[in-house]
């Protein structure tokens, strides 16, 4: 049975949630359409407004100089491997043209890089790298990506750097109403998730079957983000485990 996966919410920052949340409500108002998803939609949209209205009532200090340089540096290179496979789509080769769908496929699964927050663009930049770590030496060669994988993967890690800075700058910035209000939006996601999971065990997943993947297409970027806060990945890590197992 298909459900919509957890995550730990408290490691998460407060903006990079509210983030995640606009996006989960998007594919939610798109997804339910009958009166009855619509009912459980609604209590759960009261809170993220909520929650985006006291958030964005803060006076945070705009992106650093830094984060923004090395944001639009590894934006530019995951937008250029995009467009690259693209055109490979169209290469006259019909086993190349297969090799780069799959690639292709595989990426696009993590949504638009647009319209989020620096923080979950990270992630989404990471989950990319690490998906292109799984793929094989022969579509590594085929493709001749090892060139767009270190870009991508050295401007990613410039990206945490800098991000990382700013980040231990908004430590401490969350108090009063916006504490409040996370709280309750947390309630209110936690309450909808479950009603969500409930039906789609009560009335079979087919009806949520494209809505869960795709929230959980969202939270793997989350759970990619929490896992190196956690472990404290190494840039050497970055390295596709093919050529590691070379070496």
């Amino acid at each position: 049975m298909n459900t919509i996966q957890k995550f730990r919410i408290k490691g998460v920052h407060y903006d990079e949630f509210l983030g995640f949340l606009l996006r989960f409500l998007e594919t939610s108002e798109a997804s339910f359409t009958n009166s009855e998803d619509k009912a459980m939609v609604t209590p759960f949209r009261k809170a993220v407004h909520a929650y985006e209205t006291v958030i964005k009532q803060k006076n945070y200090k705009r992106e650093t100089q830094a984060v923004a340089a090395a944001s639009e540096r590894a934006v530019k290179l995951y937008r250029g491997l995009k467009g690259y496979l693209k055109s490979m789509l169209l290469h006259p080769c019909e086993e190349l043209c297969q090799t780069a769908q799959k690639v292709q496929d595989s990426i696009s699964k993590y949504g638009s890089i647009h319209n989020i927050s620096v923080n979950m663009r990270y992630a989404l930049l990471n989950s990319v790298i690490e998906d292109l770590q799984q793929r094989s030496t022969q579509e590594f060669s085929q493709l001749h990506l090892q060139k767009w994988f270190e870009g991508l993967s050295a401007a990613t890690v410039e990206f945490k750097i800098a991000l990382d800075a700013q980040n231990t700058e908004r430590a401490h910035y969350q108090k009063g109403r916006v504490k409040e209000t996370h709280a309750a939006v947390v309630d209110a996601y936690n309450a909808f998730t479950q009603k969500v999971n409930a039906c789609a065990i009560l009335h079979g997943d087919a009806h949520y079957t494209k809505f869960i993947s795709e929230i959980n297409a969202l939270i793997s970027g989350i759970k990619s983000l929490l896992k190196l806060r956690a472990t404290g990945r190494k840039t050497s890590k970055l390295m596709p485990l093919w050529k590691a197992s070379t070496q």
